[in-house]
């Protein structure tokens, strides 16, 4: 009996990876976490959120903004072949877009159009939990005007099992 138990355990669970990036940018005044899906029928190599935080500001109100996938504001672009993008679409409309006045690299949040974050990572890389790469931040402003930043980013990525049933 524990063997048929054990055996319709292996059957109904598989093994699903939740990965990400955590960013910083060369100034180190914006940290962007992206997360990815973990279910196979939404894609787990697209991303699920981004969150933008600012590490100067205290325990608790650290965060400035977050796009999600589900809400149509976060973009997974895997049509490069050197990086993987994300595309974040300011909405204030949106309860997790934050405060207009929030900033993003010295720019309110209401003037802010895209924020795109490029990591040097495709799939089939060996960057494993803590490896490090480099990428690109870019805020794109209502205007039109683009502002370019380095990125410090370490790969995020855990494994775990999750029941199907």
């Amino acid at each position: 009996m524990k063997i048929l138990i054990v055996a319709a355990a292996v059957l109904f669970a598989t093994q699903v990876h939740a990965d990400g990036f955590v960013c910083t940018s060369e100034g180190h005044d914006l940290k962007i976490a992206v997360y990815n899906k973990t279910t196979g029928d939404q894609g787990t190599r697209n991303a699920s959120a981004m969150i933008l935080s600012d590490p100067a500001i205290g325990r608790g109100l650290k965060t400035i903004t977050r796009f999600l996938a589900d809400s149509e504001t976060l973009l997974t672009d895997h049509n490069s072949s050197d990086f993987l993008t994300f595309i974040g679409s300011v909405d204030l409309r949106m309860t997790q877009s934050g405060g207009a006045g929030e900033y993003i690299l010295g720019t309110r949040l209401g003037d802010v159009s895209t924020l795109k974050l490029e990591v040097d990572f495709s799939y089939g890389d060996d960057l494993f939990n803590g490896d490090k790469t480099g990428g690109y931040i870019t805020l794109t402003k209502k205007s039109g005007e683009q502002l370019t930043r380095f990125a410090a980013c370490v790969r995020y990525l855990k494994e775990k099992t999750l029941n199907l049933r």
